[in-house]
């Protein structure tokens, strides 16, 4: 069976990759790594966990500028991205899969499964799966990453 990582509505059920910060999950074919809800099996249903932020420091062209260097996630209420690091590396999501992720953080603002916020190059994302998520599934504000095999 495969490990999962449980993620708790309480605190908006999200993980969140803040700039400057890496993610090194390597899963396998075999053996994913997957984020899901922490509600009982069968009871788990889309929008009961908030799924995936990376934010990096990657350029990004968008009418939400603070700062001056970064843009506001989500109204800021999940942090800050952008910059001018095209090459920045947020780490490497490899083989990984996010469950039931969608929930929503305030009014007009819902997490998605995996949301990229000026990812650069540096970053390695393949072989990644939305699992029945209410929003969107993966979506990409900024940056210049390549992802590959999104399911």
């Amino acid at each position: 069976m495969a490990p999962r990582f449980m993620v708790s509505r309480a605190e908006l059920g999200t993980m969140i990759i803040e700039r400057g910060g890496r993610i090194n999950a390597i899963g396998t074919p075999t053996d994913p790594i997957i984020i899901t809800s922490d509600q009982e099996p069968g009871q788990q249903a889309p929008g009961s966990t908030g799924g995936l932020f990376i934010h990096g420091r990657a350029r990004v062209n968008n009418s939400n500028s603070c700062a001056g260097d970064s843009s506001a996630s989500e109204g800021g209420l999940v942090g800050y991205y952008g910059g001018n690091d095209d090459a920045d590396d947020s780490g490497v999501l490899q083989y990984v899969r996010v469950e039931f992720g969608g929930n929503l953080i305030s009014e007009g603002n819902e997490a998605n499964s995996f949301t990229f916020n000026g990812v650069g190059t540096g970053t390695t994302i393949d072989h990644l799966q939305a699992h029945r998520g209410k929003d969107d599934l993966f979506e990409f504000f900024g940056g210049v990453a390549s992802p590959k095999y999104l399911v």
